[in-house]
């Protein structure tokens, strides 16, 4: 971990020095913000994995007996993102033009729920586990990029980044039966324990495209499309992963 965050760092500066020790081709080329949502599956979510995310772990005991575990491995949450990307500016006879680009960003994830139930139709019961967190990434890419007809524009590309989770919760849900396409808020006779929970360091690697139309003058409006994987750290507890897919809406100044 500690070593991508250093690779990170050392990335970003270079590109950085580079970019002001050749003022003639490097520029700030972009700088964008966008708004969408993400839908995650974990390699793996049971009890052990909200115990190690337990500060306390004593605090999610609960009689279990005579339950079945059901886990959902799938997310969803929403979130905000902004970069800068910088390129190396070429001239030919209409002027100039950027095929690549280098982005440096930041983003921001709502609340992502993830959930452990434990349930019986016959006693009419369900304890439910749920880890709730939200996110900061900063992140590195490398991206080519293109005009059609003088208003459409592409880009595809691949970002690193290194997050960490805040706001971190663990909350057991006690009530009666719900069904399968029911969310646990459902239950009635619905008792809630919230706990702290230990924060989250996350690195992700992924691959997007993205599509733009021009709206006049420096600004697209455009759409982006990522998918990726993530590991996720906890301490003293084994790295799970996820894999995940995001559509996007991208609004984009150029200065070019």
């Amino acid at each position: 971990m500690k070593q991508l965050i250093t690779t990170l760092c050392f990335c970003s500066f270079a590109l950085l020095s580079t970019a002001q020790n050749d003022r003639s081709q490097w520029k700030i080329n972009t700088v964008s913000f966008g708004f969408g949502l993400e839908r995650a599956y974990y390699g793996r979510m049971s009890l052990d994995e909200m115990y190690d995310l337990a500060i306390t772990p004593s605090d999610l005991e609960r009689d279990l007996s005579g339950l079945n575990s059901d886990a959902r491995l799938a997310t969803a949450n929403g979130g905000f993102s902004s970069n800068i990307g910088f390129c190396r500016v070429k001239y030919n006879d209409n002027g100039s033009y950027a095929d690549r680009e280098i982005r440096l960003g930041v983003s921001i994830e709502s609340p992502q729920e993830a959930m452990v139930s434990y349930k019986n139709e016959m006693i009419d019961t369900s304890i439910v586990y749920c880890s709730v967190q939200e996110a900061f990434n900063v992140g590195l890419g490398y991206h080519f990029k293109g005009v059609l007809w003088n208003r459409m524009y592409w880009s595809v590309g691949a970002d690193a980044s290194y997050g960490r989770t805040f706001n971190n919760q663990l909350i057991v849900l006690s009530g009666d039966y719900f069904g399968e396409d029911e969310h646990p808020s459902s239950m009635n006779e619905l008792q809630r324990d919230d706990y702290s929970a230990k924060a989250v360091n996350r690195a992700r690697l992924t691959l997007s495209h993205e599509f733009g139309v021009r709206l006049g003058g420096h600004f697209v409006l455009g759409m982006n499309y990522t998918i990726g994987g993530v590991a996720h750290f906890v301490e003293n507890a084994n790295t799970n992963y996820s894999l995940f897919w995001s559509p996007k809406l991208n609004f984009r100044f150029n200065f070019n």
